[in-house]
């Protein structure tokens, strides 16, 4: 494998900012506006509660007019990486499915909850819908902290003989 990927400062930096960004937003809704919404209430909660209501909205009309065709493409395109990864010994396409293939598993457990609450959004409270996006919010969140344990762990293993700390175990 070459020794370019998972090595350089550059994918962990772009790794960290993947999903940071990933994280910010909770089916649509910003951390910060959940974030004020919980804290303030008023104002924030009623902006927070009528932004998530809509994107739950938008993520359902979308799901239902490509959501099979994307999902398709998107497992075609993990495939293809894995692919290159394994039989190919393409280390940056090991980063890159180490990447978007927890991605990909967070994203389709977030878009089946949100299709889920979106069913049942006019029995839904405002405060239960924030409590539920919070959820969502850590559950992203320990999705990330897992998948990047996991590419650490992977790297350590690919270039133990490389890693000065260990001594090359």
């Amino acid at each position: 494998m070459d020794a370019s990927t998972l090595l350089s400062p550059w994918y962990w930096v772009f790794t960290a900012a993947f999903w940071a960004a990933s994280t910010y937003f909770s089916h649509g809704v910003p951390f910060d506006l959940m974030r004020r919404a919980s804290k303030l209430g008023g104002e924030d909660a009623e902006l927070c509660d009528r932004l998530a209501r809509r994107m739950l909205a938008q993520i359902e009309e979308r799901m239902a007019a490509g959501g099979h065709a994307a999902a398709a493409l998107a497992g075609f395109a993990l495939a293809a990486l894995a692919t290159a990864a394994f039989a190919g010994g393409a280390e940056w396409a090991l980063g890159l499915l180490l990447l978007l293939g927890p991605f990909a598993v967070t994203a389709a457990f977030s878009l089946i909850e949100a299709r889920r609450i979106h069913a049942s959004l006019d029995r839904i409270e405002p405060e239960r819908l924030l409590t539920l996006l919070w959820h969502r919010r850590w559950a992203n969140q320990f999705a990330a902290a897992m998948a990047v344990a996991v590419a650490v762990s992977v790297m350590t293993v690919l270039h133990r003989d490389r890693l000065a700390f260990m001594g090359g175990f």
